[in-house]
């Protein structure tokens, strides 16, 4: 059936907020059971409900109460007895927020809607004030939740949202196919319950933002000031283009994020539509009194003209295909630790592959390099040997001769296809590093010495075409044209357009290529190993004339194509990897330690690393390219991660034709490699290469990691010694309890 709010509740609360808000009342009512087990006893639930809110979905965790009249709901947290609301309670006495900001409080979606007939204009749209006290909003009880459909009649959109409350918590999740816009407006974006779990001005707590390795901004941090967090969840569509880069950030890897209020807490997981999504965050002070964070989905993507000295904006006319959006709301306790393991979780949901714990070392072989040379006048690129496979091996020899146990490396730049910046097809190993003979050599010294390794293969992305493929395969931006990423000038910030440019293939092509690669590499068994980079780290739009297609088009390509590649016997390692290539993973070769030092935030913690501990293995960024590798090592041992260096043999070339590579000479480094592994070698006998379970902060500097078996390890980067319970932490050092 349909139950249809209306305004009278707005006057009741006015008249009465006292004993509407505050009152707190036990009622026992039939609500809808899906606990199929003991229907009759999960049915006649006790729980505590506000007077004018009905039960109307519970299991034997939670249950959903809805209050139809204000177009608010409760989730009912049985085990912990919490309650979190989707408008914060206090919100009739905000007195930070004004106008639509302080209705947006009220709202279970704010949306940006632009109008057709006046420009393009923008303006911000709130379910409370356009849908609910205009008592368009409808809702429908379902077996396991509520469908509310919401109608905007001065806008002329209807939308309508799912909710499902399952064993973890709820989903609330909305079709985009089924949103009608009837008028001249538009929405350009939806922010779904941005203020569910909102921390007020008295409470305490913070927010999980999943920036780089992941941060926490506090409640009430004095910060009202700053700007607030929205970034793009994958590092957003790379489709745009930007012509100057002068904003450097870690990129958003996984698309959660996360309230803790007192001792209760959740995680929210974006499971579709994450492509095309933004996480939201903001504390008290900034726009209202309340900290809170949210998932904000792009439904259109705009286009900016320069006609003369004048801009025009346009949108695209039709909502993206994106097949659905959806965030799942997970309930926890142990804070952000406790918001890891239940990422890791949901994670494990999707893997087949055994745990893998981190090795003692990683280690990246600069195969080759290219440069620009020229034969008879005419311009070429020349591929230059930096490390050849003979040469791999020695020094493969000459670090397990310090007593390194736990080994993996990965190879780059190894075969022709790679080496030239072309999409990886067959395994066309180069001649002058060893050619397939001296390959089959290092994997078989590898694989007898218990060594594991990588190759590396690009699947999405490329630098060198043709004129043929730019027609038929390359990925198109808005304007219809290739997608082309050239390189950034480190003093400039702007596009080097001396640079090759980076090419996207286009998503038509995507099953047809990985197939064509599938055959080629699966006949050798050294080659079913893959350094992967491009396909797990990256999504872009295409607006092919075949049918324009969304960052989460590319997104669920990709996902499909590593886990083909996974089922097909190929054991795959990654860079730093995106949320959804995460389950297919066995290592993971620079995971991200740091986070953009974004104003909001206060503390960096390895959320990212807690949530893979145990399961997938995984190593910090290069030591040797660091300018701080004492840091790097203390990161390691806070975030239970392994070590990390990069080496070419011919190490002067190779910084001659890159300079990022001034240092990656394994004789500079022996000594220090030598004597970190020894430490990391320590962590990994102390705590038997069980997980990392918690994480907490003991003072300014000073971070406590605790694994599964108990051991634990202390870190202290501050300038001062710090006395623990456990012994004097030594100022940029570390204790083993």
């Amino acid at each position: 059936m349909f139950l249809k709010g209306s305004v009278y509740a707005m006057r009741k609360r006015l008249l009465s907020a006292a004993v509407a808000l505050l009152m707190l009342v036990t009622v026992i009512l039939p609500v809808h059971s899906s606990n199929e087990n003991s229907p009759e006893e999960a049915g006649t639930q006790t729980l505590p409900v506000a007077e004018g809110v009905d039960p109307v979905c519970e299991n034997g965790s939670y249950a959903l109460l809805l209050d139809t009249e204000e177009g608010v709901f409760s989730l009912y947290d049985k085990e912990r007895e919490a309650i979190w609301h989707s408008s914060p309670e206090g919100r009739f006495d905000e007195d930070v927020a004004k106008g639509l900001f302080k209705m947006s409080l009220f709202s279970m979606i704010s949306m940006w809607v632009i109008d057709t007939e006046q420009g393009n204009s923008e303006s911000l749209v709130n379910s409370y004030t356009e849908s609910v006290l205009a008592n368009g909003t409808e809702y429908l009880l379902e077996e396991n939740g509520i469908l509310i459909r919401m109608a905007f009649p001065d806008s002329k959109i209807t939308i309508p949202m799912k909710f499902t409350l399952t064993e973890h918590g709820f989903s609330v999740s909305i079709n985009p196919a089924d949103i009608v816009e009837d008028g001249s407006k538009r929405i350009k974006s939806i922010s779904l319950l941005p203020y569910f779990g909102a921390g007020s001005s008295t409470d305490t707590g913070y927010l999980l933002i999943p920036d780089g390795s992941g941060v926490l901004a506090y409640f009430n941090n004095g910060k009202g000031a700053a700007a607030m967090y929205e970034e793009p969840i994958y590092g957003g569509d790379q489709s745009r283009v930007s012509s100057s880069n002068v904003k450097l950030t870690q990129k958003t890897y996984l698309p959660v994020f996360g309230i803790q209020k007192g001792e209760n807490g959740f995680l929210a997981i974006v499971t579709e539509g994450a492509a095309n999504g933004f996480i939201h965050a903001e504390v008290s002070g900034n726009r209202t009194s309340y900290n809170t964070a949210c998932a904000v989905f792009e439904l259109r993507s705009s286009r900016t003209t320069r006609i003369g000295e004048n801009e025009v904006t346009d949108f695209e006319q039709d909502i993206k295909p994106i097949q659905s959006i959806a965030v799942d709301y997970r309930f926890c306790s142990d804070g952000y630790s406790g918001m890891a393991a239940v990422y890791k979780s949901y994670l494990r949901e999707f893997r087949k592959l055994p745990d893998t714990a981190s090795k003692e070392l990683y280690i990246e072989f600069i195969g080759t390099q290219t440069e620009k040379s020229s034969f008879l006048g005419i311009p070429y690129d020349k591929t230059l040997p930096l490390t050849r496979f003979e040469e791999a091996q020695l020094m493969l020899e000459q670090i397990e001769s310090l007593g390194v146990s736990e080994l993996a490396f990965v190879y780059t730049g190894w075969s022709k296809t790679e080496a030239s910046g072309k999409l990886s097809k067959s395994p066309s190993v180069i001649s002058s590093l060893g050619g397939q003979k001296g390959l089959r050599q290092l994997t078989g010294y590898a694989d007898e010495k218990g060594i594991s390794y990588a190759l590396g293969v690009n699947l999405l992305s490329y630098r060198k075409g043709g004129w043929f493929s730019s027609l038929t395969e390359d990925a198109r931006n808005i304007s219809g044209v290739s997608i082309m990423r050239y390189d950034y000038s480190i003093s400039t910030y702007m596009q080097d357009l001396k640079s090759k440019p980076l090419h996207y293939l286009s998503y038509y092509k995507i099953p047809q290529k990985l197939e064509q690669f599938r055959k080629g590499f699966q006949k050798d068994e050294e080659t079913k190993h893959l350094l992967l980079d491009d396909i797990s780290s990256l999504v872009y739009a295409d607006y092919s004339k075949k049918g324009a297609v969304t960052a989460c088009h590319i997104e669920r390509a990709a996902r499909d194509g590593i886990a083909s590649l996974e089922e097909g016997g190929f054991t795959l390692v990654s860079r730093a990897a995106n949320g959804y290539a995460l389950p297919y993973l066995s290592d993971i070769v620079g995971a991200p330690v740091s986070d953009s030092l974004f104003d909001l935030a206060d503390e960096a913690v390895p959320f990212y690393q807690l949530a893979v501990s145990g399961m997938i293995g995984y190593s910090v960024p290069a030591i040797n390219l660091s300018g701080d590798p004492l840091k790097l090592l203390l990161k390691a041992l806070e975030s239970g991660s392994g070590l990390s260096y990069i080496f070419a043999a011919d190490a002067q070339k190779a910084s001659e034709v890159n300079p990022v590579y001034y240092s990656v000479d394994l004789d500079d480094w022996i000594e220090t490699l030598q004597a970190q592994a020894a430490i990391i070698r320590e962590r990994n006998i102390r705590t038997e290469n069980t997980s990392l379970k918690s994480h907490q902060k003991l003072a300014d500097g000073v971070y406590k990691a605790t694994y599964e078996n108990g051991a634990a390890v202390i870190v202290n980067y501050s300038d001062a010694d710090y006395n623990s319970p456990e012994g004097t932490v030594n100022k940029k050092g570390y204790l083993f309890v």
